[in-house]
């Protein structure tokens, strides 16, 4: 597989995983630059999934690419918090 599609498969097994883990609980998801080796097409799904997942739990991204916060936020309502160093 290469990095992108490996990248896309982990993302999927963790959503659904996480799904049938947290079924009605309150919970939350947490992502550390999951769509590094993912191109925009590939990106574009998973942020798709990934606001579908947070219409129910909360999601927690961390990402140092602005344009991949920019994504989340316009495809799938993000709210961007800035960290100090």
């Amino acid at each position: 597989l290469s990095q992108g599609t490996l990248g896309s498969l982990a993302l999927a097994t963790r959503l659904a995983l996480s799904e049938l883990y947290l079924k009605d609980m309150d919970g939350f998801f947490l992502l550390d630059d999951p769509f590094t080796d993912m191109d925009s097409t590939r990106r574009a799904a998973a942020i798709q999934a990934i606001g579908t997942f947070a219409e129910n739990h909360q999601v927690l991204f961390f990402t140092c690419h602005p344009d991949h916060a920019g994504d989340l936020q316009s495809l799938a309502g993000a709210k961007n918090l800035q960290m100090a160093e």
